[in-house]
């Protein structure tokens, strides 16, 4: 046997689910934000570190450039060097050059080596070890980019220097950095190249003690020409996702995400040191950063899980709750039928109950006054003059024959056996006022305005009764609400747009509008139905024809309020300026247009 679907059973899923959702959209939203502000964090940290860097290559390339400077600037040292034949070498001389070298480098020895070319073809060295032997200037490794830059620094890669090797094996397994600057004479003539060598192990101190302490960083620090100055030691190639800080692809101080050539994800931050000319990156495994979040989610997770629960356990007694009035209202409902409607018996009427919510205490009281309005209104009718029947029969006959207020009733049955709770209170205060619209006493014209308040009711009881399969949309300026039309002129029109309108797939939508064209104002209803074939489009203009030849009053028939009773109210109330317009092809929608004259 199935299973019945009832209305505790889906408050509890319904209230579950939203908070279950709430509680999810929550938990989501904080995480993100959690994750982006240790995101933020962690670049913030490797800009910092970027930072510190660039700052300490900039300071140890300025002792290495004031090294250099000093050098070229000592007058007495150009002179000794210009004087120096390579054939044969006066030592004073030699001896006067590394004086002035030693006073340059220090008793701190700021930098471990400092070599003077002259142009003459001859080198002088003093620091780590004292050199002083021939060598042509124009043959060195670094010559022509030295020349190339007319005395601007230029830094070497990292090497080991074969000099000091010879000298002392401890020095085999060390790297040396170079700067390499070309001195003048008073006319700008080349006289020679200085060269700075510092021990790499002093030069990135801070760098070597800074990766010992952060393994999980990767640090590299790259020259203008591409080259990797560091690690100094390592043997790999440039790393591929430097192309993109080449090309400007990713930015500086910013978060980028790079892949290496394992395919890891990392985090890369670089900054471009301008005194060296090098770019200096450093980049993080992301899988660090989600490690440093795995505690957080699991406990979030955990605490999610136990406000669920608790939540659970709570929508289960309010569900259950919610069920207890609503019972007697479920079972007055079944009882409801056309001739106890229409009966002077008034025991489908309920009390009163306490404990009830103001929902469902509103909910009693508009089926009672949804029942009492029925009631009023079946009387009304059977004691009627038979003049006055004969008039409302035009306006409300087809609208309060039996099989509408059935159908709207078993609506309202079938939506209580749906618990359809929130449905019904809707339907039934529209179902009340519109009835208590197309019964009242009163004039047999009305502005649109009211007549579109009261369609708006009908149409919300369909809606309620077909759901997103329908929809209705309104366009109707405020200064045209106000032009007089005969009372239910749209609802038989809107009721036809529904008839056709429904054997095609929905959703299925209404349009009211109004419009001034002229002297008239276009009032329209149109749908997305199956419209009109050719055929029975002629034969109806025909039949609006004859009816405003005519004026047959006993056209309009009692079994509904059609197209052609419109018109010919229509027509009554203002003569033969009042037209009805018909548009529309099959399958392609339907469209009515009422042309009211304006100042009549």
């Amino acid at each position: 046997m199935k299973k019945k679907n009832t209305l505790q059973s889906r408050l509890f899923k319904n209230y579950s689910f939203i908070m279950s959702l709430i509680l999810i959209l929550c938990f989501i939203i904080l995480s993100f934000f959690y994750i982006h502000n240790e995101y933020r964090r962690m670049i913030d940290y490797l800009n910092t570190l970027t930072s510190s860097i660039a700052n300490n290559i900039e300071q140890e390339t300025d002792k290495l450039s004031n090294a250099s400077m000093n050098t070229i600037y000592s007058k007495s040292l150009k002179s000794c060097m210009d004087n120096i034949d390579p054939q044969a070498p006066d030592w004073n001389l030699i001896t006067e050059v590394n004086k002035v070298i030693g006073s340059i480098i220090g008793p701190y020895s700021t930098v471990s080596q400092i070599n003077v070319y002259s142009i003459h073809n001859y080198m002088v060295g003093w620091g780590t070890f004292s050199i002083s032997q021939p060598a042509v200037l124009t043959q060195q490794p670094w010559y022509k980019e030295v020349n190339a830059l007319h005395g601007y620094k230029y830094i070497g890669l990292p090497s080991m220097n074969e000099e000091f090797n010879k000298i002392n094996p401890y020095m085999k397994s060390r790297y040396y950095l170079s700067m390499y600057r070309m001195y003048y004479d008073s006319a700008y003539q080349p006289q020679g190249v200085v060269e700075v060598v510092q021990d790499c192990s002093i030069f990135f101190s801070y760098l070597d003690e800074l990766c010992e302490d952060n393994p999980e960083l990767s640090v590299q620090i790259i020259n203008s020409g591409g080259d990797l100055i560091y690690p100094y030691k390592s043997h790999t190639s440039t790393p591929g996702y430097y192309k993109s800080v080449q090309e400007g692809t990713v930015y500086q101080n910013t978060g980028n995400i790079v892949y290496d050539e394992n395919g890891n994800r990392l985090f890369l931050t670089w900054k471009g040191e301008e005194k060296s000319g090098w770019n200096i990156l450093i980049t993080q495994n992301t899988r660090y950063l989600f490690e440093k979040l795995y505690p957080f989610l699991l406990v979030f997770t955990g605490f999610l899980a136990a406000f669920l629960c608790a939540s659970m356990y709570l929508c289960f007694h309010i569900a259950k709750n919610l069920m207890l009035p609503l019972n007697s209202l479920k079972t007055q409902l079944e009882k409801i039928n056309l001739d106890e409607i229409l009966s002077s018996d008034t025991s489908l009427l309920i009390d009163s109950q306490e404990n009830t919510t103001a929902e469902i205490e509103t909910l009693f009281e508009i089926y009672n006054d949804m029942y009492l309005s029925l009631k009023d209104s079946s009387e009304s009718i059977i004691n009627a003059k038979a003049e006055e029947a004969r008039a409302k029969l035009f306006a409300t006959q087809s609208m309060l024959k039996p099989h509408f207020l059935y159908n709207n009733l078993t609506n309202i049955s079938i939506m209580a056996e749906n618990n359809m709770t929130p449905q019904i209170i809707t339907f039934c205060s529209n179902l009340c006022r519109y009835l208590r619209y197309i019964s009242s006493d009163g004039l047999a014209n009305v502005d649109i305005a009211t007549e579109l308040k009261y369609s708006v009711s009908y149409l919300d009881c369909m809606k309620i009764r077909y759901g997103d399969k329908l929809h209705y949309q309104l366009d109707i300026p405020d200064e045209l609400k106000k032009i007089q039309i005969p009372k239910l002129t749209l609802q038989p029109l809107i009721e036809n747009s529904l008839k056709y309108a429904f054997p095609n797939s929905p959703p299925w939508i209404i349009r009211i509008a109004a419009a001034m064209e002229d002297q008239f104002c276009c009032l329209s209803v149109s749908d997305n139905g199956i419209g009109f074939s050719e055929e029975s489009l002629g034969t109806l203009i025909k039949q609006l024809d004859e009816i405003r030849h005519s004026k047959d009053i006993y056209s309009i028939e009692i079994g509904g309020l059609g197209i052609r009773n419109v018109f010919l109210r229509l027509l009554f109330m203002y003569g033969e300026k009042a037209d009805l317009l018909i548009t529309g092809s099959q399958n392609a929608g339907a469209k009515i247009v009422i042309k009211i004259p304006i100042g009549k």
